[in-house]
């Protein structure tokens, strides 16, 4: 059953969320260059983003598995499912950047901006939303799932609408996945550590 206290599931979200950007960024720095100069700003998106997935898990808790730990990859994989849609979408149309540079192509700066709002942003709240009603058969759930789906392509999602239907989309989904596994298997433990703490 789902307590009152959701302090332990914000904060084990925080938690696996910058786990999930330091492995991110590990990857990045060997497999693709260094990035660490977006680490302060990543690690903002990471907090926030996570705190919105522990808040949709704790409120999603009496409909997701008995054991916490298939609980908290199925509630990554219902995610990761939000953001196929603004993947797919992005698929379809011309690139937003120059894969040779990996730099935004002249003149797509507008296309860039819808992009992130209409594909990405307003397709993952649809989906999300539809899973936590789905799920829960209430409005509270619902939204908190639109919003989790949001902040996750915010966070781990982000680069969906540059590298959809380029040469680069394999090793964008496998940096979050890597990303999401370790964040999903995290949050198990920092959720039993935290809930220790609160008790």
């Amino acid at each position: 059953m789902e307590t009152a206290n959701n302090t332990p599931a914000l904060l084990a979200g925080v938690a696996a969320g910058e786990i999930g950007l330091l492995v991110f960024l590990t990857i990045h720095h060997f497999t693709i260059r260094p990035i660490w100069f977006i680490l302060l700003p990543g690690a903002a998106i990471a907090a926030v983003s996570g705190a919105a997935v522990g808040w949709a898990f704790h409120i999603l808790r009496p409909t997701l598995p008995q054991n916490i730990w298939l609980a908290s990859l199925m509630l990554a994989g219902l995610l990761t499912l939000t953001q196929v849609p603004g993947f797919l979408l992005g698929a379809v149309r011309e690139p937003l950047i120059d894969m040779t540079t990996a730099t935004l192509l002249p003149g797509k700066g507008q296309a860039a901006f819808m992009a992130f709002f209409l594909e990405l942003f307003l397709t993952a709240a649809l989906v999300g939303g539809l899973i936590g009603w789905g799920l829960a058969r209430e409005a509270r759930s619902a939204g908190v799932m639109a919003l989790a789906a949001v902040l996750f392509a915010l966070g781990p999602g982000h680069n969906i609408p540059f590298f959809a239907g380029t040469s680069g989309a394999g090793k964008m989904w496998m940096l979050m996945g890597a990303f999401i596994t370790a964040a999903a298997l995290a949050f198990p433990a920092a959720l039993t550590l935290f809930t220790r703490l609160d008790n």
